[in-house]
This record gives C-alpha cells, sequence and structure tokens, in this order.
C-alpha cells in the first residue's frame, strides 16, 4: 500500500486517537494539531492533544478554536488492575483504607480465603489505539509527555507527521516531506481529496493559522505554490485570515512592549548600517515574562523601524545555548554558514558563551 492507503487504514481501523506535539509547540505545529484534531472529531474518532508547554508559547494562539480534549500530561492513563478468578469462590466486598502513605484494599471472599492462584495484577492497555506525532524530530522531543509516559511511544502505533530534515521516523508509518513549507500542508495534503466533504471553518482556522506561522504570512522563501493553494483552500472554507493576522502580528502584549523595549536598549548596527544586531538573555525573558515564541513578532517590529537594515539578528540565550536568528527577507534570502531551518525561521547555533560573544560571530560571518 502507499502512505497514503496506510493513513487511511489506520483511521479506518482505530477509534481513540492521540495527537502528540513537541514540548513548546510553535505556531505551525499547533495549528496542525488542532486543526486535525478538530477534523478527525468531525467524522466521529474519539480524539485528544497532548503537549508540554513550560515556556507557555501555545497562549499566543489561545484564539484559535480548541479541541474539546486537550492534555499537558499523560500520567494517569494507565490503570493498575488487580484481578481475582471468581468461578470457585466469589468476592462479595471490596473496601480501601487510606492511610498517611499506603492505601490498604480489603477483599472479602465468599468462602474461607482466597487461594494466591486466583489472584494477579498488571497495567492495563492505554485509552488510546494509535498516536499521530506532529513535529516530533524524536519521542524525547514531546518532553513531559514523553517522561510523563514513555511505555506509549513503544506499545501503540504511531504515524509520525512531519517536514524536518533531523527528523528520527519514529513512527510505524512515516509521512516526512521535506519540500514542504509546513507541518500543516504536509497533513492538508493526506486529506485534499476529501476538501468539500470535511473542511469547516474551524478546522481550516487552525490550518491557516500553521500555515501562515510557518511561511512568515507567505513572504518565506519556502512558502510553496502547494502552501498558496491550500490557504486559498483555506479561506473558502471559512478561516478569517485577518482575524489570525491580528491576533499573531498587531496585538501586543505588555510582556511583548517590555521585550521590545530590552530589544531597542540592546540594538547595534554595523558601519554601513546593513546588520541590524540586538541580544537577548534568558534573564530578559524572564523579567518580561515572554519567552522565544515573540522573536519572529520582534525581528518583524525591527525591521519595521530600521529602515536602512538589510539583515536583521536576534541574539538570544535559550536552554544555556546562543542562538541566532536571521532575517534576510530584504535581501531576497542569502546563503548563511551553519545555518538550518526551523519551522521556516532561520537561526544558527553559536559555540560561544555570552550573547556579545554571539554578536561578534554573526556579524563576522554574516560581513563576508
Amino acid at each position: 500500500m502507499t502512505k497514503q492507503e496506510q493513513f487511511e487504514r489506520l483511521l479506518n481501523s482505530n477509534k481513540d486517537i492521540l495527537i502528540v506535539l513537541s514540548e513548546n509547540p510553535n505556531g505551525d505545529e499547533i495549528g496542525a494539531g488542532f486543526g486535525l484534531a478538530h477534523l478527525l472529531e468531525k467524522v466521529g474518532l474519539n480524539v485528544t492533544v497532548a503537549f508540554s508547554n513550560p515556556s507557555q508559547s501555545a497562549k499566543l494562539y489561545s484564539f484559535l478554536p480548541t479541541p474539546e480534549k486537550v492534555i499537558d500530561t499523560l500520567s494517569g492513563s494507565r490503570d493498575f488492575i488487580v484481578t481475582f478468578k471468581t468461578k470457585h469462590n466469589k468476592i462479595i466486598n471490596v473496601k480501601t483504607e487510606e492511610l498517611e502513605d499506603k492505601l490498604n484494599i480489603k477483599i472479602t471472599p465468599e468462602k474461607g480465603i482466597i487461594d494466591s492462584r486466583d489472584f494477579s495484577f498488571g497495567l492495563a492497555d492505554f485509552p488510546y489505539d494509535l498516536m499521530i506525532a506532529i513535529g516530533l524530530n524524536n519521542k524525547e522531543s514531546s518532553g513531559g509527555i514523553f517522561k510523563s509516559m514513555p511505555d506509549i511511544f513503544f506499545d501503540i502505533p504511531i504515524i509520525n507527521i512531519d517536514n524536518s530534515s533531523s527528523n528520527e521516523n519514529i513512527g510505524q508509518l512515516n509521512i516526512v516531506k521535506l519540500t514542504s513549507s509546513s507541518v500543516s500542508e504536509v497533513v492538508l495534503n493526506l486529506f485534499e481529496n476529501e476538501f468539500e466533504n470535511i473542511l469547516d471553518s474551524k478546522i481550516a482556522q487552525c490550518f491557516l493559522c500553521g500555515i501562515i506561522v510557518a511561511t512568515d504570512s507567505f513572504r518565506s522563501q519556502r512558502t510553496t505554490p502547494k502552501a498558496l493553494s491550500y490557504a486559498g483552500d483555506m479561506i473558502d472554507a471559512g478561516a478569517n485570515q485577518q482575524d489570525i493576522i491580528i491576533n499573531l502580528y498587531k496585538t501586543q502584549s505588555i510582556g511583548f512592549i517590555k521585550l521590545w523595549g530590552r530589544a531597542l536598549k540592546n540594538l547595534q548596527k554595523t558601519v554601513d548600517e546593513s546588520i541590524i544586531t540586538t541580544t537577548l538573555s534568558e534573564t530578559d525573558f524572564k523579567k518580561t515574562g515572554t519567552g522565544v515564541q515573540y522573536l519572529s513578532n520582534l525581528i518583524e517590529k525591527i525591521k519595521q523601524n530600521q529602515s536602512s537594515g538589510k539583515v536583521f539578528v536576534i541574539i538570544y540565550e535559550e536552554k544555556d545555548k546562543i542562538k541566532a536568528m536571521i532575517d534576510t527577507s530584504k535581501t531576497g534570502g542569502i546563503v548563511v554558514e551553519l545555518a538550518v531551518s526551523e519551522s521556516d525561521i532561520n537561526y544558527i547555533v553559536l559555540d560561544v558563551d555570552t550573547v556579545e560573544k554571539g554578536r561578534e560571530k554573526i556579524v563576522e560571518i554574516l560581513s563576508v
């Protein structure tokens, strides 16, 4: 069977679906995950979306219609079962006694005492038949979800959907399309022939948001003709592009304004003013109550206020690593040494220990 046929067969043969996103998911993953959840709910499946979000990045997308079941841990999702065979000796009463540091379960048999051969215990099956991983490079990238219940990644079949070259093919079915501009585009491609039957405004709004985030409102060089076509389909189905743009780019929280102020304070230009850089430390993020999810909006703000610049860079600290986010859209794009792509936001991981050293290195690289 083709991957499309395998995908359809897995969906048709399972009822309870778990959609897992990466830890601190970006807008593309949230759009794809939420859109897929709404779509599967519409066709009668029981769907749960799970992701760990310690940085609270998902709050940026609270304007999207939220699926019925969204959880941040799998703890407690698997029961422990104590079994008694009652063919020869029925159980007439079960009581529990909760003490300070233990729980007693008292079993009263109908006759005599319980034979140890009639007693067994073990773990119940998971309440999910199938996992769909959205944007997971590997199992561990789901963060708290994997830590809370690692067994589930080995006990139920996984459909792995992604568009990243770093994906480790964690599924029994791996649908990884490197040429797609977003994971939302990859998911939509699986249902393309059913758009007329399944799309509604709620589903379309989620997928359109994912495409807009991944393509930087269609300004990214990685924007594919397919992405533009799907965006049109979503709008035809009732998605409100203006509402997405307003929520993502126009509405600015107090935290973002504070972060913008710190970025301005640290702003520097090269002599010819073509390269505009700023730095942000983990302290800056903590004191403003923000996170790296705000950087895309921040770099747009810098571009709007620094007309002389051609290349815009934010050097920032994240989890003991120094990274540089780069925007070269005014130059038509340039090839940057060591740059990789993550949700179509270019960044460099630098082998330095401070943001200032990172600024020096990035300017050196970009000036070549």
